[in-house]
């Protein structure tokens, strides 16, 4: 199982040896500060990501959809959300 892609140090540990190293590291900053991202602008105006845990069977309904509409999966879901939680009004593109 991968916790930390791109850190073989962490990725190669079991949860007991995962244990200790974080509770060694538990003061170390460099481990649990978050790195500032860069806002892109989008349509002019500024946008942010997140991430998003889907199952790999979830993930593939969604891009399925996605494309049965002829979008990509991130403006579909982008729009899928923000129609439901404006209760069901059509985001304008």
């Amino acid at each position: 199982m991968i916790r930390n892609p791109g850190d073989p140090k962490v990725d190669a540990m079991t949860e007991a040896e995962l244990a200790r190293y974080f509770e060694e590291n538990k003061d170390n900053d460099a481990i649990w500060e978050k790195k500032p991202r860069k806002i892109r602008v989008r349509r002019g105006s500024a946008s942010t990501t997140f991430s998003l845990r889907l199952a790999p069977e979830e993930l593939t309904e969604l891009w399925q959809a996605a494309q049965a509409e002829g979008k990509d999966l991130g403006p579909y879901m982008r729009e899928a959300a923000l129609e439901r939680a404006r209760g069901g009004a059509k985001v304008k593109h």
